[in-house]
């Protein structure tokens, strides 16, 4: 593990390692994502995890339909605009991903051979 958190960080990626997994922020934006080792396979594999969105986009969203009904606008449309900004930082995180994707499926198949 330690040896390809040392080539993330030198393809440019900022990467960790917490609890035997390397997370990598890959924007602002976004959610870390996380490296796992499959021990069976050799293997590394690359998780998002979707969830973290999900849950963040329907907590504002009650957020800001509470604001509404209460009339304190400002901040709902605040709040608004963070949960529209979400897809948003969804759709850099997958597109930043691909690349990560590639590195990892190029590190698999020289781990196979």
């Amino acid at each position: 593990m330690s040896k390809l958190l040392e080539e993330l960080l030198k393809r440019g990626f900022k990467a960790k390692i917490r609890n035997k997994n390397i997370f990598v922020n890959l924007s602002l934006f976004s959610f870390p994502v996380s490296i796992t080792h499959n021990a069976e396979l050799n293997t590394y594999e690359l998780k998002m995890e979707y969830w973290r969105y999900i849950v963040v986009m329907i907590g504002l969203s009650i957020n800001v339909v509470i604001g509404f009904v209460y009339e304190n606008v400002a901040l709902s449309f605040f709040i608004l605009a963070i949960v529209l900004c979400q897809p948003i930082g969804l759709y850099i995180a997958k597109s930043r991903a691909k690349a990560l994707a590639e590195y990892l499926s190029s590190v698999n198949g020289e781990a196979r051979t």
